[in-house]
Parts: structure tokens; C-alpha cells; sequence
């Protein structure tokens, strides 16, 4: 639970920034601060930070940068886009050319399911990505929404649709689901 915290920190820093000034390039040297504070707290901890979180942090850096220097909102806009299709990106590319199943991989220790659930649920979640960079790009640039909706929607519809989209494979795949007592 304290790693979740940690995780969404900037995200709620960006967030508390951008409702106190209206301002999305405030709210985004905000989040670009607080990345930046996240990994050097991580490694004074010594501890290893994973490339998640790296991938992340230099993506908000790169467009946050795009961002503040353009005054132009599209640039950190695009940033969930940019990280849905990469993971779907490299679910699919993982999948296809190496033949692995980085969510089996990843969550192997913990659930036991047959090569066959593995292969839906890693589908299931490349579509996802999609589905969510693309919902990301129609709200942030379809014109239907303006700036305000989009912050709301990326800090509580985001969350509110992962949550749903989790507890939705869990009721879908809970009789093929056994823990792995193993660990």
C-alpha cells in the first residue's frame, strides 16, 4: 500500500497544483519536481528503481519540458497516451517476437492459470492500452472536453476505469484463478 502511495504522489501533487492555480504548466513543473524528488527518495533508500517508474519519470521530464517551454498543453496531454501504448506495445512485441508472456512472467509467483488464460488475459490488456490511449487522446483533443475535465478525468477516471477493468478480470477468470501458495 505505501508503494501505491508513493506511486501516485506526483499524480497528486499535479493534481492539488493545477486546482490551486487553474494553470496546467504550474501543475506540470509540479509533477515534473515531484518525479524527479520520487526517484532520488527511492534511491537515498537504496533501493533499486524499477523501469517503470525511470520510463516514466523521463517521459514526464521530456514532455513536461515540451510542455512549460511551448506553452502548449498537448505535450503532457499525450504523455498517458504515450505510456498505454507502450505497455500494450511491449505486452504485444514481447508476445510475437520473443514468445514470452511478461504478465505470466510478472505475476507467475503469485496466481497459478493455464497457458491459455495467460495468453487471454495478456490480450485482454494490449487491448486495454489501447482503448485507453485512444479514450486519452478523445478527451484531451477531440475539443468536446475542455482542460479542467481532462485533469479530473486523468487522475479519477483513469483510476475509476482501472479498478473496474481489474475487478472485472477477477469476476471473468475467478474460477480459473488458484493462488500460488508456493511463495
Amino acid at each position: 500500500m505505501n508503494k501505491i502511495i508513493f506511486d501516485i504522489l506526483p499524480l497528486s501533487i499535479f493534481f492539488i497544483s493545477y486546482t490551486y492555480t487553474n494553470n496546467i504548466y504550474t501543475a506540470t513543473e509540479f509533477l515534473m519536481a515531484s518525479s524527479v524528488l520520487q526517484v532520488v527518495l527511492v534511491k537515498i533508500k537504496n533501493k533499486k528503481i524499477d523501469n517503470n517508474t525511470i520510463f516514466s519519470t523521463l517521459l514526464i521530464i521530456i514532455l513536461g519540458t515540451a510542455t512549460v517551454i511551448s506553452e502548449n498543453d498537448f505535450f503532457i496531454k499525450l504523455k498517458p497516451t504515450v505510456i498505454y501504448w507502450f505497455f500494450g506495445s511491449f505486452l504485444l512485441i514481447s508476445r510475437i517476437i520473443f514468445n514470452k508472456n511478461i504478465l505470466r512472467t510478472m505475476m507467475q509467483d503469485k496466481i497459478i492459470l493455464s497457458n491459455n488464460i495467460w495468453n487471454r488475459l495478456n490480450t485482454i490488456w494490449i487491448c486495454f492500452f489501447i482503448a485507453m490511449g485512444l479514450l486519452n487522446i478523445f478527451i484531451a483533443f477531440s475539443g468536446l472536453f475542455n482542460q479542467s475535465f481532462w485533469v479530473n478525468f486523468k487522475v479519477f477516471g483513469t483510476l475509476i476505469i482501472f479498478v473496474l477493468f481489474l475487478i472485472g478480470q477477477i469476476v471473468f477468470f475467478k474460477k480459473e484463478i488458484r493462488l500460488n501458495t508456493k511463495t
